[in-house]
Formats: structure tokens, C-alpha cells, sequence
């Protein structure tokens, strides 16, 4: 496994040799990654109206590149791979995406802000990022299902997982990243399925 600092550009003085043009260069494109949900069953067609909101990440995980955690206060970036789009967007769809068949309720995401729904979903993660002390991806969130009709904090659930690998090849890695926010889910979804009769429906 390859891991980059990351980098600051730095600003060069140009001659005016005439026009700045892209030469290239002899680097392979980075290989790119996904997080994919693993749909099962069928999509409720009833019962109260949940809305995912986009997850909070922390910077080092919001974006395209992949956070490694090389100690407490030390983070970098895997060299050679990056996800497909942006991270936070990638694990939004896959909770929406996930816990549409999960549980009996109506979850919606992005682009669904014209429908009237019950519920919020709001996920704070504090980190989701790989652990190269650990060889594990953790991921550490705090969750909270608010009332969009009274605008009261239902109930919220800290979320606290860990997928272990077997080598810190890229590849596995990913692997890894996948299984975690599958954990994520799984454990979110628990809870929603307790927390729906305060949920209620639409009226």
C-alpha cells in the first residue's frame, strides 16, 4: 500500500514564453472506487416519509480521496486509488439506498425535497476512515431522528462500528470501507425500525 502526504500547489513565476498548455505526464490514471449497496427485499410503498439528509464527514473524508489514520493525530491519503465522487455524496445514496429496504418506512434523499415527510435523518460522523494501526475501517457517528411536523428531537443513537481486513492493499481496503457502512446501516436501521410508531406518517 501506497500513502501520499497531502500537498499544498505551489505558485510559479512563468515566463512569457508564449501559452501555458497541458504536456501531461507519465503518471497511470488513479484507479477509481465505489461503495455499493446490496438491495434486498422490496421498498415500502407506505408508512411514514423518512428523509436522509446528505452525512456530515470530517474534510479529510469528504471528498474523492481516501483517508488513511496513521496515528491519533496523523492523517494521509492512499497513493494510486481514489473513490469515483465524492465520498459523503457515495455513502449518502448508499444509506438511502439501503435502508429503502431495510425497514418499513419511505426513505428518501436527495432531490426529494418537494415530498412532505414525517422524519429526519441526520448522521454526524466524527471519523470513517481507514486505520493502518488497526488494520480496520471505524467509522463513529452520531445519529438523530427529529420530527419534521413539531421540529423535536425524536431520539438520537450513537454508531460505533469497525470492519476489520486482512491486508492493506487497496483493494481491500475498499473492501473494507464497504462492509463499514454496510455495519452503519445495519445498526441505523435497527434502531429506525424502534424509533417508526414516533415517527407516525403523513396526515
Amino acid at each position: 500500500m501506497k500513502i501520499t502526504y497531502p500537498f499544498i500547489a505551489a505558485s510559479f513565476l512563468l515566463s512569457s514564453c508564449g501559452p501555458i498548455i497541458d504536456l501531461g505526464n507519465d503518471q497511470p490514471p488513479p484507479t477509481l472506487y465505489t461503495i455499493q449497496s446490496e438491495l434486498s427485499g422490496s421498498m415500502a410503498n407506505e408508512g411514514a416519509v423518512i428523509y436522509v439528509s446528505e452525512p456530515l464527514l470530517p474534510g479529510e473524508s469528504i471528498g474523492t480521496r481516501i483517508a488513511v489514520r496513521t496515528n491519533e493525530f496523523e492523517l494521509k491519503f492512499l497513493s494510486g486509488g481514489q473513490w469515483s465522487e465524492p465520498f459523503r455524496m457515495m455513502l449518502h445514496r448508499y444509506l438511502v439506498s439501503d435502508l429503502s429496504s431495510s425497514i418499513e418506512a419511505q426513505v428518501v434523499g436527495a432531490g426529494s425535497l418537494d415530498l412532505r415527510a414525517d422524519c429526519r435523518l441526520s448522521v454526524d460522523f466524527q471519523r470513517f476512515d481507514y486505520d493502518a494501526s488497526s488494520s480496520s475501517i471505524i467509522a463513529k457517528a452520531m445519529a438523530r431522528l427529529s420530527s419534521l411536523k413539531s421540529g423535536a428531537l425524536l431520539t438520537n443513537k450513537l454508531i460505533d462500528v469497525r470492519a476489520d481486513i486482512s491486508s492493506d492493499s487497496s483493494d481491500e481496503i475498499v473492501s473494507g470501507y464497504n462492509q463499514a457502512a454496510k455495519l452503519v446501516s445495519a445498526d441505523l436501521g435497527s434502531w429506525l425500525k424502534e424509533a417508526l410508531p414516533d415517527c407516525g406518517g403523513a396526515d
